[in-house]
């Protein structure tokens, strides 16, 4: 399936798709393009697999929505890529994530979220590659396995004072 939007600004645009209090939604092959944001609130355990989404203002953003699983999608020329807050459990692998070039925006951005995985992606120039807050509590730890960060202005933004996420491999 084809998503698409009108040709405006990106805030003007419609949302490309819209979960609410919604679970077990599989998103899988569309191209999403062209429209303000693929957005998931109070929207647990969804597969968003296989997708491409380009010229979008956010690629995908979960609030309060954990148990997600974002796999095999192609995400680029975005204002901002994936964003994650109050969302635990997301399993991010096997994206490929590039040109997310506007000042401050993030091709993963990750806050308040907790026992996220973030594997085996490509994360290839964007103006951040990752930012992540530090975790409020020693459980809420952020899991970064096998990425490929190439070309990015900063590859990976940890803010806050406590830390506390661990890297294998990057």
């Amino acid at each position: 399936m084809r998503i698409s939007s009108k040709s405006v600004v990106s805030s003007l645009r419609g949302e490309g798709i819209r979960l609410w209090y919604s679970r077990n939604n599989h998103i899988e092959g569309n191209e999403i393009i062209g429209v303000r944001d693929l957005l998931l609130i109070n929207s647990p355990d969804n597969h968003i697999i296989g997708n491409r989404l380009q010229n979008n203002r956010i690629s995908m953003e979960f609030i309060f929505s954990p148990g997600n699983e974002i796999r095999d999608n192609h995400i680029g020329n975005n204002d901002t890529g994936i964003v994650a807050i109050y969302s635990d459990e997301l399993d991010i692998r096997n994206n490929r994530i590039e040109h997310i070039r506007n000042t401050g925006s993030s091709a993963l951005a990750i806050k308040e979220s907790s026992q996220v995985t973030i594997a085996n992606n490509e994360i290839v120039h964007n103006a951040v590659g990752l930012t992540a807050n530090s975790p409020v509590h020693p459980e809420n730890i952020l899991y970064l396995r096998g990425n490929h960060f190439t070309y990015n202005n900063i590859a990976i933004y940890f803010y806050g004072e406590k830390g506390g996420h661990v890297i294998h491999n990057e």
